[in-house]
């Protein structure tokens, strides 16, 4: 058999090997899973990739907002603790500019739910597949709290304590940078570099709209957790907005 004939064998198999795994790059992949996901915590183990809940990972963002000045935020998961019948992660923060805070995160087997107390409406920071055009609701029971009155919720406290406490009167609400109006939409699966020269590929975009017309776009990385997010972006595609965050570092402690 010729050396033609040969190589043309050989790439014409790499040609389908790489049909067979849904195209040659991360950008053409609309739904990325796990390593290991024939078992049967397959889909928990999916939304854990995503967004890491084990004790003691941590982030940190460099945030800038509209008005030119910036900040860093500070993310580490804590204990498990109980949370009726179930169970949430405790998700505790520090600003430089506002300090300390408590959050609750629990993830099911098919979505990841964030409460700013114990005692707060669940909301859908994730559901799966992660597929482009995928939607869901951030509160399946319809409590939007300041959401639907002017689109802006009050991003953090001042408490550090267990549990956080939720008065609304007070100011005291959550401590991730979520907001805006109830449907939730994967948007995209794309390749994403920072400002600081840090690149993901196959992030998975995740938008949502406010009342007065914006957007808020959150961008997860396999494997990392939040990698970006802009609050109040003018459009889609925009770079900036009120607030943007982006990761300088992940890890555990």
């Amino acid at each position: 058999m010729s050396k033609q004939v040969i190589s043309g064998l050989i790439i014409s198999a790499a040609v389908l090997l790489c049909l067979a795994w849904i195209g040659c790059s991360d950008d053409t992949i609309t739904t990325v899973s796990p390593p290991g996901s024939n078992d049967g915590t397959s889909a928990n183990s999916e939304v854990l990739y995503y967004f890491p809940l084990n004790e003691g990972y941590q982030t940190i963002y460099d945030v800038v907002n509209s008005d030119g000045t910036k900040e860093s935020e500070t993310y580490t998961v804590g204990k498990e603790v109980s949370r009726g019948s179930a169970t949430a992660m405790e998700w505790l923060s520090y600003t430089s500019s506002n300090g300390k805070d408590t959050g609750y995160f629990e993830a099911t087997a098919t979505a990841l739910y964030y409460f700013e107390d114990l005692g707060a409406a669940a909301e859908k920071i994730i559901e799966l597949p992660l597929v482009i055009g995928q939607s869901w609701p951030r509160y399946e029971d319809g409590s939007l709290l300041s959401d639907y009155e002017d689109g802006i919720d009050i991003i953090f406290d001042n408490d550090f304590k267990f549990p956080d406490s939720t008065d609304f009167m007070d100011g005291t609400l959550k401590n991730y940078p979520t907001t805006g109006l109830s449907t939730m939409t994967v948007t995209a699966i794309e390749k994403l570099q920072l400002d600081n020269g840090a690149y993901y590929s196959g992030a998975v975009k995740i938008t949502n709209t406010n009342a007065t017309g914006t957007y808020n776009i959150y961008w997860f990385a396999p494997g990392v957790g939040l990698v970006k997010y802009i609050i109040g972006a003018s459009a889609l595609y925009a770079t900036s907005g009120s607030k943007v965050g982006e990761l300088r570092s992940y890890g555990s402690k």
